[in-house]
């Protein structure tokens, strides 16, 4: 199922969010194996990406490294991969609660299940939050 977005026809790079995938997962292990204090850095990048990418320091940095790099954008669809940051910010969210009431197997269960959903996007260009955007669009859901 191709992602599509019949709402919008906005764009992102591509070579971007997978970039932005390689600094959640950095994070992600660092607020385990460091500090849970992280997690606050992530909720507010994913909030912000999650109402515009050019407010999320992550992507902006990613954006930065493939100019420098020289790697022309990959446009594809905005809204999903705005989905997919509104569900990552639920993820975040989720992660900080459970840390917040020493809910460790929830919180190990729910650091896995995001960090492959992450590492697929990141390694793999599978947007979990995509596909699930493209098929409620199908539904007439989103």
């Amino acid at each position: 199922m191709k992602t599509v977005c019949p709402l919008s026809k906005k764009t992102i790079d591509e070579h971007a969010s997978q970039l932005v995938g390689i600094f959640v997962l950095i994070l992600l292990a660092l607020s385990y194996f460091v500090t849970n204090y992280i997690l606050w850095f992530l909720l507010l990048d994913f909030l912000a990406r999650s109402v515009n990418a050019r407010y999320s320091i992550l992507a902006r940095l990613s954006r930065k490294i493939l100019d420098l790099l020289n790697i022309k954008p990959k446009p594809i669809g905005a809204a999903p991969k705005r989905f997919a940051a509104r569900m990552g910010l639920l993820f975040v969210i989720i992660l900080l609660s459970l840390s917040s009431i020493d809910c460790f197997i929830g919180y190990q269960i729910t650091f896995i299940l995001f960090s492959v959903a992450v590492s697929l996007e990141a390694f793999f260009k599978f947007c979990i939050g995509c596909k699930i955007y493209t098929l409620l669009s199908y539904l007439k859901l989103v």
